[in-house]
């Protein structure tokens, strides 16, 4: 969460969008304008400065809870910036890992009073479960693994009908032409051979065309 102005700044769950009763981390500005400090919980029992209590050790569990806020130096706009890292089950707080949660946040100029609002509101975020690079890495090179056994399946089985075509099919075409004369069959008014002939080289057409076009493809 990041703010323009010296501020503190906080924010929190709320499944409401009101701030009573809720918890939120807080960065608060001390006594000067240049800091760098810890975020810390707070209790938001009430909307009076008084009922904004810090929170026991035992619930601070924020991890990584960094908070700084800068004047202008130079001409140069300051600002404010509170970051940190929980988990969404944090004792009593719930914050569903996935779907829409309401978080509300607020933002303060008056060092000394947590009440004095510069800007508050709430606000609807969109969650989802994060994808462990590693677990889509693996996805990934099963998916691989699988397309390239899938190819080589289908190589074998190209192979294998290439083989019949050229070292069966074709060469019974060209014996069927060889040996006509000893196929004196006769098929609707013709010589059988021309038939058994023609229907062996169309077969064996088809799987030289096949294997020609599949080494052209790959």
């Amino acid at each position: 969460m990041e703010s323009r102005a010296v501020a503190w700044l906080a924010i929190g769950h709320s499944t409401d969008g009101t701030m009573v009763g809720t918890e939120a981390a807080i960065g608060v500005l001390p006594g000067t304008f240049t800091i760098y400090n810890l975020a810390q919980k707070y209790s938001l029992d009430t909307a009076d400065p008084s009922g904004i209590t810090l929170l026991g050790a035992e619930k601070q569990k924020l991890m990584n809870a960094t908070f700084g806020a800068n004047e202008t130096v130079n001409g140069e706009l300051g600002g404010s910036a509170l970051s940190f890292i929980m988990n969404l089950t944090d004792g009593d707080l719930v914050i569903p890992a996935s779907g829409t949660s309401r978080f509300i946040y607020a933002v303060g100029t008056d060092r000394y009073n947590l009440n004095s609002h510069v800007i508050r509101g709430s606000v609807e975020l969109k969650l989802s479960p994060c994808v462990d690079f590693v677990e889509e890495e693996d996805a990934k090179t099963a998916e691989l693994e699988k397309k390239a056994r899938d190819f080589k399946n289908a190589q074998k089985a190209h192979g294998f009908a290439a083989a019949i075509a050229l070292g069966v099919i074709i060469p019974l075409a060209v014996s069927a032409s060889i040996f006509r004369e000893r196929l004196n069959c006769v098929f609707r008014g013709e010589a059988a051979w021309i038939y058994v002939h023609v229907a062996l080289n169309l077969f064996s057409g088809i799987g030289v065309y096949k294997k020609y076009w599949n080494e052209v493809d790959t």
